[in-house]
C-alpha cells in the first residue's frame, strides 16, 4: 500500500509537471507572432527533452558502472528506450496535427500532449516497478530512482519555464 502511494504521489508530481511545462509552452509559443521564432521555440523544447532523456541514460549508465549492476540498469535503459519509442510514435500524430491546427485550438492540443504522455509514463512507470520487484530491490530503491532519474530533470526544465 506505501508503494502504491508513492508511485501515485510521483504520477501526480511529474504529471503536474509535464502539464504545467506543456501548457506553458504552448502559451508560449502562441504569444511569438513570427512563425521562425515559434519553430525554433518548438525546436529548443524537443532538443531540452532529448538532453533529459540522454541524461537518464548516461545516468543509468553511471550508476550501473558504479554499484556493479549493469544487467539491471541494462534493462532500464531498454525499457527507458521502449517507452520513449512509444511515446514518439503516439505523440508524433499530435504534434504533427497541432502544428497544423488553427491558432485558437491550442489548449486542446496541450491536452491531447499532456494525456499521450501521461499514458505512455504510467506504462513506464508500470513496467519500471515490476522490474523492480521481479528483481526483488526494495520499492525505496524505485522511488529513489523515479525522483533522482525522472522527476528531477523535468522539474529543472519546470523552472526553465516559469523563470
Amino acid at each position: 500500500a506505501c508503494a502504491m502511494a508513492g508511485m501515485i504521489a510521483g504520477c501526480i508530481t511529474v504529471t503536474g509537471l509535464a502539464s504545467k511545462l506543456i501548457s506553458g509552452v504552448v502559451a508560449l509559443s502562441s504569444k511569438i507572432p513570427n512563425p521562425t521564432l515559434s519553430l525554433l521555440l518548438a525546436l529548443g523544447v524537443g532538443l531540452l527533452f532529448l538532453l533529459v532523456y540522454l541524461y537518464g541514460i548516461l545516468l543509468l549508465r553511471a550508476v550501473g558502472g558504479v554499484t556493479l549492476t549493469s544487467g539491471f540498469t541494462t534493462q532500464l535503459i531498454r525499457i527507458k528506450r521502449g517507452y520513449a519509442a512509444l511515446g514518439a510514435i503516439i505523440l508524433a500524430p499530435v504534434i504533427l496535427l497541432f502544428a497544423l491546427s488553427p491558432l485558437g485550438s491550442d489548449t486542446i492540443w496541450a491536452g491531447l500532449l499532456t494525456a499521450g504522455w501521461l499514458i505512455t509514463f504510467l506504462l513506464y512507470l508500470r513496467e519500471t516497478f515490476a522490474l523492480f520487484i521481479s528483481k526483488k530491490v526494495s520499492i525505496l530503491h524505485w522511488i529513489l530512482y523515479l525522483c533522482a532519474v525522472e522527476i528531477f530533470p523535468v522539474t529543472l526544465l519546470w523552472l526553465l519555464v516559469v523563470r
